[in-house]
């Protein structure tokens, strides 16, 4: 009925693809641990881009009084969450 190479094949293909995942594991931690020094200042980075954005777009934008649809469309929205309130 069913075509029995074909479920081999299913069977097969996974577990040979996935060989290698063991051999690079341990290089991989090797090289996470040799630049783990790098987390705090990647992190940094990243605030900051953040807090860029937030007063570079967001509130120069947020400034600006919106329309009263638009304020009404968020309100029915957001109803029910904690966002509006």
């Amino acid at each position: 009925m069913y075509n029995t190479m074909f479920n081999t094949y299913i069977f097969i293909i996974p577990v040979i693809s996935s060989l290698p995942q063991p051999l690079v594991a341990v290089p991989a931690y090797m090289c996470v641990e040799l630049v783990t020094w790098l987390l705090p200042l990647g992190l940094g980075c990243a605030a900051g881009t953040m807090l860029w954005m937030v007063f570079a777009e967001l509130m120069p934008d947020g400034a600006f009084p919106c329309h009263v649809g638009a304020y009404i469309a968020a309100r029915v929205v957001l109803i029910d969450s904690d966002y509006m309130e």
